[in-house]
């Protein structure tokens, strides 16, 4: 997981305006919640540890408390999208 969070970091970093990252802290992917078979706590802190430290200092990358299929989630990744629209060039 550390692996594939650089890997995506890179190809983040190529971005040419702003953006933002969320990160859903109870899971990416239905096999991934508490209970389920993918449910593991540790690769996926892995994971956005190397995604945070392999982002370019300009990145913002913001953690949420919901599982990626919440709608908690989805309302918050909607929100940063809206302001990164509202923002002019």
């Amino acid at each position: 997981m550390a692996s594939i969070g650089k890997a995506m970091a890179e190809k983040l970093n190529r971005a040419l305006g702003p953006f933002v990252v969320a990160v859903p802290n109870q899971g990416f992917s239905p096999a991934n919640r508490r209970g389920k078979p993918l449910y593991d706590p540790e690769s996926d802190r892995a994971f956005v540890e190397a995604l945070r430290q392999s982002l370019k200092p300009s990145a913002r990358i913001v953690e949420v408390d919901a599982h990626i299929n919440d709608e908690l989630f989805a309302k918050q990744a909607v929100g940063f999208l809206c302001e990164l629209m509202r923002k002019k060039p």
